[in-house]
């Protein structure tokens, strides 16, 4: 564990966009609120406990602070889309990711690279499940994923293909996911 991470003045957005992205969910402009940015926002422990110091483990007050903000903002449907992980991820984000029943308040899809990383391993096993029980999909496969959103839900499938070193490899779906309108988390579709 890195006791920094907790530190309140770590911010990966700065205390500016941060006032910007709370201001902003707090207009309530639309059916989703989409926070589109490029590193892993859930928790992500591995099996001794340590975080991912590259991502939002890094920086936890913050990533509380803008999660708490929603909250109390009362955001109807907030979406973390995210982007140059390399893998794919789905996770439920919770209020409390040390308590396994605290409340799902949002969701995260992760999306992997067209071809960074190679064809990659094939693996769909979560990494370190025990200690992310909120991860509810992963494929170290490359593609992409393909969302609908509509006023009602959002589908999410997530695309890959089996070798990105092979020129016309057909694109296929891992999984799919649905999040519903004012019910925060995944639900297999």
């Amino acid at each position: 564990m890195c006791p920094d991470a907790d530190l309140a003045s770590r911010t990966i957005t700065g205390s500016a966009q941060e006032s910007w992205l709370l201001d902003g969910f707090a207009q309530h402009l639309g059916t989703w609120d989409v926070i589109g940015q490029q590193v892993f926002f859930a928790r992500q422990f591995d099996s001794s406990g340590a975080g991912n110091m590259d991502a939002w483990d890094g920086y936890r007050a913050s990533r509380a602070r803008i999660q708490q903000g929603w909250v109390d903002r009362t955001v109807r449907n907030p979406v973390v889309l995210t982007g140059d992980v390399h893998r794919s991820f789905a996770s439920n984000l919770k209020a409390n990711y040390a308590d396994t029943s605290s409340p799902t308040i949002g969701t995260e899809l992760v999306c992997t690279s067209i071809t960074s990383g190679g064809n990659g391993s094939g693996s769909t096993t979560i990494p370190n499940a025990s200690t992310n029980p909120h991860i509810r999909f992963y494929s170290d496969r490359r593609g992409y994923v393909r969302t609908t959103v509509t006023p009602t839900h959002i589908a999410a499938d997530f695309r890959n293909v089996a070798m990105v070193t092979e020129h016309g490899g057909a694109a296929t779906t891992a999984r799919s996911f649905v999040i519903h309108d004012g019910q925060p988390g995944l639900v297999d579709a």
